[in-house]
């Protein structure tokens, strides 16, 4: 309730009488009142769960009292809108936009419920997956990006890699200053430090990859599908070690579905198979 009419505060011409009379409660966010509804609208380009679960648990309320409300029917309708969710029905992809003819690895860890889905692809990675199929390549000086979409998760691989591979390990956040760059990717050029580890949002807003990649490794798929695409087409054609592996897991629906395709991620989150291999050429799958 505006106790001031500083400028900035509030418009008191838009304000509702009854927000005036102090009657939105913790208990009873919004009165029920044709007047008195509120519509949270969340308009994205690209749905994630994040969203979803913001949307649906800070957004969504149950009022109790429905003594004002002549149909009930009405009422279900109101206060359940906001499940509701405007999507395309069924989508591509953008793995056949992959103009490089490179195998696409697609690999799924066994994730065992949501909360512990972050710490069981950490372990995927680090116990399973680099020492099997990436530190070899690492070893014969094969230059191999991390492309880590979650800063948090960037945190806790940067810790841990910096502790145990420190001298074959380089790391690019949004957050490196313009010397740091130049000196990383320095290194990585050079085969000083032929892994590196580099943030999603890092790519957001510098816009520029690290040239001379041989293998790229999603951590996770991005939530940008175009950034799958993009930064394949980047990658060095002319080496016979170059090849792509994104790791998914079944929490990872929204993001593989925009990658794969929506028949394709079905296959990718259903079948018993925990590995699945593309190979494109810039026409076809």
């Amino acid at each position: 309730r505006p106790r001031e009419t500083t400028e900035g505060l509030a418009q008191i011409s838009r304000l509702f009488e009854w927000a005036m009379r102090s009657e939105i409660t913790n208990t009873n966010p919004m009165p029920v009142t044709p007047c008195g509804r509120r519509q949270n609208i969340v308009m994205t380009a690209l749905n994630h769960s994040s969203i979803q679960s913001t949307f649906r648990g800070l957004c969504e309320f149950d009022v109790r009292d429905t003594t004002d409300v002549e149909d009930e029917d009405a009422y279900a309708t109101l206060y359940k809108a906001a499940s509701f969710v405007i999507a395309p029905a069924k989508q591509a992809g953008v793995i056949p936009k992959v103009t490089l003819p490179v195998r696409q690895h697609f690999l799924r860890y066994d994730a065992s419920s949501i909360a512990n889905a972050d710490d069981e692809r950490f372990e995927y990675f680090t116990q399973s997956l680099f020492p099997a199929r990436i530190q070899s390549l690492i070893d014969r000086e094969v230059r191999t990006i991390l492309f880590v979409p979650s800063y948090f998760d960037f945190v806790r691989l940067r810790n841990h890699y910096f502790n145990e591979h420190r001298e074959l390990t380089a790391f690019l956040s949004e957050y490196s200053t313009e010397k740091q760059q130049r000196q990383v990717l320095g290194q990585f050029t050079d085969m000083e430090r032929p892994f590196l580890i580099m943030t999603g949002r890092f790519y957001f807003f510098k816009r520029y990859f690290v040239r001379l990649a041989e293998q790229l490794v999603f951590y996770s798929p991005p939530i940008h599908p175009s950034y799958y695409s993009i930064l394949i087409s980047k990658l060095n054609a002319e080496s016979p070690n170059t090849s792509v592996i994104l790791i998914y897991g079944k929490y990872d629906t929204h993001e593989l579905v925009r990658i794969a395709g929506t028949e394709r991620a079905k296959q990718l989150l259903e079948r018993a198979a925990n590995s699945f291999a593309f190979v494109t050429n810039g026409t076809s799958v």
